[in-house]
């Protein structure tokens, strides 16, 4: 497509008019195709600083993809999911099954939103010859689905915590290690990326107690813009509204602060923009934080060849650069329903 070329320093506008015309020329049946060109000429609006029209070219994508996927986050749902996890994920329940999970020390988790730099973290820690980078992992998801089971209740995740025994956490503890090691069993920490594990580190600690959870932290604003600003291939529910976009957002960081309070399993957390503005003592901080050995190759993370699955995949293959921190100041205007909801950038 011309729009590949036009990333490779060809002539952006001929691209942005070739976008135009095919768009003009959309029929229903290519409803996919349609929604990827306009994530692509969004992008290129964006490139030539025509940031009102970028925005509205995005807007219409996800309008468009709203559509055709037919998905709809319900807000109150959400919110009351995350009140029981933090209702039920106390400081007693954690400390009476404190040392009953399996004990490796082998799993590292990288947690936090999409587009907050969990890629990237992985990315450099797996370019150390004793980790390994499994990227995002379903398996504590599948944990999760399977408690009731395994707790002998009928109440669901998280409910079923209160009536789990201290045998059915080591046994899924074990079972998770035992898929980890299939994978790598000669390196010393291997590295689950799925972002979305941050809503269940109580469960965690209870299965792992020795596991380390990375938590990547990055400017609101500029995490939420980028999430809406990618076409995603499994699109969540809330992407699609600024105003669904806030509420998880706001459950998140609720969630988090929550964490902080209750846990005691190893934590780390590292903001994005201090990766990026200070790449070396930043990942220093992390190999030291794994329990390893400083390794040089750590530097050279965008030279690791590793296949990376997720729509952060051009920004793992460059050399570490700052041009997306506070991008969201280019479209203040049209977050102005972000910015009030979630009480920052202003």
């Amino acid at each position: 497509r011309y729009s590949a070329l036009a990333k490779h320093g060809e002539d952006i506008y001929q691209a942005i008019e070739l976008l135009e015309r095919c768009l003009q020329r959309y029929r229903p049946a290519e409803a996919a195709h349609h929604i990827a060109l306009l994530f692509e000429l969004g992008s290129l609006y964006d490139r030539v600083g025509d940031y009102d029209t970028a925005f509205d070219t995005y807007r219409k994508a996800n309008e468009a993809r709203h559509q055709v996927l037919d998905m709809h986050f319900d807000a109150d749902t959400h919110s009351a999911y995350v009140n029981a996890i933090i209702s039920n994920c106390s400081r007693p329940l954690l400390s009476r099954h404190a040392h009953c999970g399996n004990s490796s020390t082998v799993p590292v988790f990288i947690v936090g939103v999409p587009r907050s730099g969990t890629t990237l973290v992985e990315q450099i820690l797996s370019n150390h010859p004793q980790v390994h980078g499994a990227g995002e992992l379903t398996a504590i998801k599948e944990i999760v689905d399977a408690l009731p089971g395994i707790s002998a209740t009928t109440q669901p995740y998280p409910g079923c915590l209160d009536s789990i025994t201290d045998q059915g956490l080591a046994s899924a503890g074990s079972e998770y290690v035992a898929g980890l090691t299939a994978l790598n069993g000669s390196v010393r920490r291997i590295t689950d990326k799925m972002p979305a594990n941050f809503m269940h580190l109580g469960l965690i600690q209870m299965l792992l107690p020795r596991a380390r959870v990375i938590h990547c932290r990055r400017d609101p604003l500029d995490t939420c813009l980028s999430y809406y600003f990618h076409d995603f291939s499994s699109p969540h529910s809330y992407s699609y509204r600024l105003e669904d976009l806030a509420v998880y957002y706001q459950n998140y960081l609720r969630l988090m602060a929550h964490w902080r309070t209750v846990l005691d399993i190893q934590l780390l957390e590292v903001q994005y923009e201090d990766l990026v503005s200070n790449q070396e003592s930043t990942s220093r901080e992390l190999v030291e934080f794994c329990g390893l050995d400083w390794d040089d190759a750590c530097l050279s993370f965008h030279e690791n060849r590793r296949a990376v699955a997720t729509t952060s995949y051009d920004q793992v293959r460059k050399p570490m650069y700052t041009s997306s921190v506070g991008r969201w100041k280019n479209y203040r205007a049209q977050l102005q329903p972000l910015i009030s909801a979630l009480g920052t950038g202003g």
